[in-house]
């Protein structure tokens, strides 16, 4: 049976123009969604209850996240779409960092047990299993989960309570089988309108070495636990 997969694209309504750019990107796909939801949140509900609506609201039993500033390539559904017929849970796709260096991020990798540590993808660049992935929830640090254990602490590259690697995180936990199609089907893009670094910022900050080794700020932001 043919899998059927939804787009939610999440944004806010002063980010009109991106939600478009977001929506062109779902509707341009070479292997056409099943269901296309898009969550303003004037009410500021926040990622998390935004994106939970949106799940609600569809009968698809896969899910593709797009935040607003994010667009799709073409391909990025079909490319992904063979591994909803595996012993997969959650499809990670790879991206192309626009408006920042792609050598500021962690390198892409698949060893995701190393997701307790860190985080190196974006949300847009996952599809999930709607079963397994049931409802986001609000952003947490590592050491606020109730499974951490104290002698993972030096491994931490951060204690960021970043919502997205919330949610990798209890997914990992609860057993979900992630699967990466090293493709780059996705633009990651830091716009400075979005709360994102520029290119300048990001060429500033390695000027000053700050991203000579990209972990290295996140491992100065690790808090005492």
């Amino acid at each position: 049976m043919k899998s059927r997969i939804a787009a939610l694209i999440v944004g806010l309504p002063e980010r009109g123009a991106r939600v478009t750019e977001a929506l062109a990107s779902v509707q341009a796909q070479t292997r056409p969604v099943d269901d296309t939801l898009i969550g303003l949140d004037p009410r500021h509900y926040g990622e998390a209850g935004n994106m939970n609506r949106l799940i609600e609201a569809t009968d698809c039993d896969w899910i593709a996240f797009c935040h607003d500033d994010d667009v799709w390539h073409h391909d990025h559904i079909e490319f992904a779409e063979p591994y909803t017929y595996g012993d997969y849970d959650v499809i990670v796709s790879d991206f192309v960092s626009v408006g920042r260096p792609q050598n500021t991020f962690e390198p892409y990798h698949d060893d995701w047990d190393d997701l307790k540590y860190t985080n190196w993808f974006p949300p847009s660049v996952v599809i999930a299993r709607k079963e397994v992935f049931g409802q986001w929830i609000e952003g947490r640090t590592p050491t606020q989960d109730p499974w951490f254990d104290k002698k993972d602490l030096p491994r931490l590259h951060s204690n960021n309570p970043w919502i997205d690697w919330a949610n990798w995180r209890r997914l990992l936990h609860e057993g979900a089988r992630f699967v990466r199609t090293r493709k780059r089907t996705v633009d990651y893009r830091f716009l400075g309108d979005n709360g994102s670094w520029t290119a300048e910022q990001a060429a500033a900050a390695m000027a000053k070495n700050v991203l000579k080794d990209p972990l290295a700020s996140m491992r100065a932001a690790v808090l005492d636990f």
